[in-house]
């Protein structure tokens, strides 16, 4: 995938994209399930908050495991990218208490327009098989993915909307 802000210049940049502009991933080149992001995005306000990813941030998309991608669909898809890579980092940052990301995930899911049925499913599989991940944390990674992501609060969110720039986020990432 391609950038898609007009504004960027990628490894040269601090341009922001926004959520509904889907978030840019490649493919890490060791390995074929994990992407990282090509460009800082945001996501939309969710009970208060917003994910903001810096560039570079990994990610394996598997907010909802892979035995269930038959059902209820890939996490590449258009319709769940944004909230799986968002829901992904809250959870490699630990920005929220794990029930916390996972309802932050299912309210993106229905503010998005997912439905009722399939958020639902998406949801209930996260919360299966999302305590396996959240207990594999150390707390290296962690500390690395707290680099890469920030929580951030609707007035930040509202500012950011408007200069498009991380410069001007009123904390730096870690």
């Amino acid at each position: 995938m391609t950038c898609m802000s007009d504004k960027c210049l990628c490894e040269k940049c601090n341009a922001l994209t926004v959520y509904p502009a889907m978030p840019c991933l490649s493919p890490l080149p060791r390995n074929d399930d994990c992407w990282h992001t090509d460009c800082h995005w945001m996501s939309h306000i969710v009970n208060g908050h917003a994910v903001v990813i810096r560039r570079g941030f990994e990610t394996d998309l598997a907010s909802f495991p892979r035995l269930t991608w038959r059902v209820i669909g890939h996490p590449l898809s258009k319709d769940t990218l944004a909230q799986g890579l968002a829901h992904d980092a809250l959870y490699a940052a630990e920005a929220l208490e794990r029930k916390a990301c996972d309802d932050w995930f299912l309210e993106s899911m229905r503010i998005s327009g997912i439905g009722w049925a399939k958020r639902n499913a998406i949801w209930s599989a996260v919360r299966i098989g999302g305590g396996f991940v959240w207990a594999r944390h150390d707390r290296k990674t962690v500390d690395c993915s707290k680099g890469y992501v920030r929580l951030i609060d609707a007035v930040e969110h509202d500012y950011l909307m408007r200069v498009h720039d991380v410069r001007f986020m009123s904390q730096p990432f870690v």
